[in-house]
């Protein structure tokens, strides 16, 4: 595959390639025991994609100066390519660069703000709940509109942000392999 541009993103350090944790149910020795693979492999194949991405002819490579409200680091791999180049060429590489952030600061820039108005919900009657605990009572009292989205629009509370869904699945599926394993199955 060969594309005419080549965009690489979120390049941060521990988020691409991804800190090498073994987990937190087996060691980095138990894991080699079982056969399966040490947490290392992981970031050299990140480093080998790396590597085949920047051999593309054109190429975009992103990440991010903050994350949330922390100050954020190019990837190591980043860093180590940067080394390699030398001042030089990184500073013509940024003012090549600097055409796609100028672009994207347009496109975040706020021009005029007008504040909005303050929502006054008017459900019809008959979408009004008719009854509600005393604990509800207490939040009806103190935000009529965690109500209103709970009875009248019927919203429910999303799971957390940053929440790891892959964690999710290996916690319900993972308490099998160990016996399997002790089995001689897999």
């Amino acid at each position: 595959m060969n594309p005419d541009l080549l965009i690489l993103c979120a390049l941060n350090e521990d988020k691409w390639p991804e800190a090498a944790d073994p987990g937190p149910r087996l060691s980095r020795g138990m894991r080699l025991a079982a056969g399966l693979e040490p947490p290392e492999r992981r970031q050299g194949l990140a480093a080998h994609d790396f590597a085949r991405g920047t051999g593309n002819e054109s190429v975009i490579i992103a990440y991010s100066g903050r994350i949330g409200t922390s100050p954020a680091l190019p990837s190591r791999l980043v860093q180590r390519l940067e080394a390699f180049a030398g001042e030089d060429n990184v500073a013509a590489w940024q003012k090549r660069g600097a055409v796609w952030l100028e672009q994207v600061r347009r496109l975040d820039a706020v021009t005029e703000t007008r504040a909005a108005m303050r929502p006054a919900p008017n459900p019809p009657v008959d979408t009004e709940p008719r009854q509600l605990s005393v604990t509800e009572i207490e939040t009806l009292m103190r935000s009529p509109y965690d109500i209103y989205a709970k009875h009248v629009l019927r919203l429910r509370p999303l799971d957390a942000l940053g929440r790891n869904a892959r964690g999710a699945r290996a916690r319900h599926h993972y308490p099998r392999y160990p016996g399997a394993l002790c089995r001689g199955g897999a």
